[in-house]
């Protein structure tokens, strides 16, 4: 190939990557991950084309049953105060639209997890299997004497 040629097809691979990485950035080819504080929850996400990933919103922390659930909710919020805001508030900017609709979309698709954990005081002996694994999601790596006294309680050992 001519020196010519060669330098004509060097130039034309650099835009076209160029081009290409640009359209790519755009269109958030690649997942992107969020971190959001909210109400004094941590909230963490990502998105890729546009759309929030369900099953990445708070991937972080689903061991730990109740602060999941305490953070599911907590983006479900976020989801829904973003969709209204950026209603309420138009901008001309080029990324505008995609991210109203990409909030819109998690805040009317996105289940947050319900969780509710509560200690039972009974007096008849050993409390129900369901008893058990409720305490023992609770305090999954907690591992203090009071901790282990709770999961005897509960589990009956």
């Amino acid at each position: 190939m001519d020196p010519l040629s060669s330098l004509f097809a060097a130039f034309l691979d650099h835009a076209s990557a160029a081009i290409t990485h640009h359209m790519l950035h755009g269109m958030h080819a690649n997942p992107q991950t969020v971190v959001v504080e909210h109400q004094g929850q941590r909230v963490s996400f990502q998105h890729q084309l546009w759309r929030v990933r369900g099953r990445s919103v708070c991937s972080d922390r689903r061991a730990d049953i109740a602060t999941f659930a305490r953070r599911t909710q907590a983006a479900h919020e976020i989801f829904e105060q973003a969709c209204q805001e950026r209603r309420a508030n138009p901008q001309p900017a080029l990324n505008y639209r995609p991210m109203l609709n990409m909030y819109c979309a998690a805040a009317a698709e996105f289940k947050p997890t319900q969780a509710s954990i509560q200690w039972t005081d009974s007096a008849s002996g050993p409390t129900t299997g369901e008893d058990c694994r409720l305490a023992q999601a609770a305090l999954i790596g907690e591992n203090t004497p009071e901790t282990r006294a709770q999961r005897k309680k509960a589990c009956g050992y």
